[in-house]
């Protein structure tokens, strides 16, 4: 009989093997998690994907995209605030 029975969250959270599948989700969240950080920008900008730690984003025109990236900096450090860990460290924009 096995005594040393281990959580699934302990496994997820500390097998190797999942490695990929804790980084998928934690690109994913971003995306899903985006407007709860920025609820302002929820009509304005709309976050298309990670890539690399880089967040891609769609702006609705060229002035917010300029405005968006003179922020960076501090949109950057909100987002790696709100998770408590480095999860973007880029943005760009795609059209």
């Amino acid at each position: 009989m096995h005594n040393n029975f281990v959580s699934i969250k302990e496994v997820f959270d500390t097998d190797p093997r999942l490695s990929n599948v804790r980084k998928i989700i934690k690109q994913s969240e971003v995306i899903e998690r985006f407007y709860e950080i920025f609820p302002s920008l929820e009509k304005i900008v709309f976050p298309q994907k990670m890539d690399k730690k880089a967040l891609l984003l769609r702006a609705e025109n060229s002035v917010l995209r300029n405005e968006l990236k003179f922020n960076e900096e501090l949109i950057i450090k909100k987002i790696n605030s709100f998770f408590h860990e480095e999860r973007v460290i880029s943005i760009r924009f795609v059209s």
